[in-house]
């Protein structure tokens, strides 16, 4: 999820960061400061590294934005400054958590549509330019 939000908010040009690696997270939050966002995504809210960059991020006066299932027994949401939940019919023992990540990749969507109607003159031209030079990755 992470990544692909990343992906998305490089081609508008705004500066982020994403990594799947917990050390580098906290790495990553170590540097935040205040007027800064996190976000830390987790459908249960009880993963312990999620849990621990979100405290950190924290601790350094980030704002923290959740995007995490619904319910009361969970930490993330608890912590978070803004919670965006999920509802999915997870089965406890699930292989493949499908319809936890659309529902969670329909957020990102819609947090990537919703900044880049903001400033969509600046954000369209910034969507050009990524597409024109990332042509150069296909085939003709």
């Amino acid at each position: 999820m992470a990544l692909d939000a990343y992906q998305k908010f490089i081609r508008i040009g705004k500066t982020c960061n994403a990594t799947q690696d917990a050390h580098i997270q906290i790495t990553l939050v170590s540097n935040m400061h205040h007027g800064d966002v996190a976000v830390a995504i987790s459908y249960s809210g009880k993963t312990k590294d999620s849990l621990e960059t979100a405290a950190a991020a924290k601790a350094r006066g980030a704002f923290v934005i959740a995007i995490t299932k619904y319910g009361s027994d969970n930490p993330l949401a608890a912590m978070a400054d803004i919670v965006l939940h999920t509802t999915s019919p997870e089965a406890q023992y699930r292989s493949g958590a499908t319809s936890s990540r659309i529902a969670q990749l329909t957020i990102v969507d819609i947090l990537f549509a919703g900044t880049a109607s903001r400033n969509i003159e600046v954000y369209n031209e910034n969507l050009k330019s990524s597409y024109k030079h990332a042509a150069m990755k296909r085939l003709p």
